[in-house]
């Protein structure tokens, strides 16, 4: 079925779907910054979450990816 599938056509992936959602929020609130801080002196942003790796996110990888990149994303973020 249909209901797994991305915008793009392809076959659903959880970690794209992610930075997709991340880059339309993103396009969302320069759209809506470009057409109302003027007029209504409104400012809007966004705001990136970072990676949050110990979530379902990945679920549909390989598990020894799901079991190293939360301990490698610590690393590298200090966390």
């Amino acid at each position: 079925g249909g209901a797994n599938v991305m915008i793009d056509g392809g076959e659903y992936d959880g970690a794209k779907a992610y930075k997709d959602s991340k880059v339309c929020n993103m396009l969302t609130m320069r759209e809506m910054h470009k057409r109302w801080h003027d007029s209504k002196g409104v400012t809007f942003g966004s705001l990136y979450p970072g990676c949050v790796a110990e979530t379902n996110l990945f679920r549909e990888k390989r598990a020894w990816f799901r079991w190293l990149f939360p301990r490698f994303q610590k690393y590298v973020t200090k966390g």
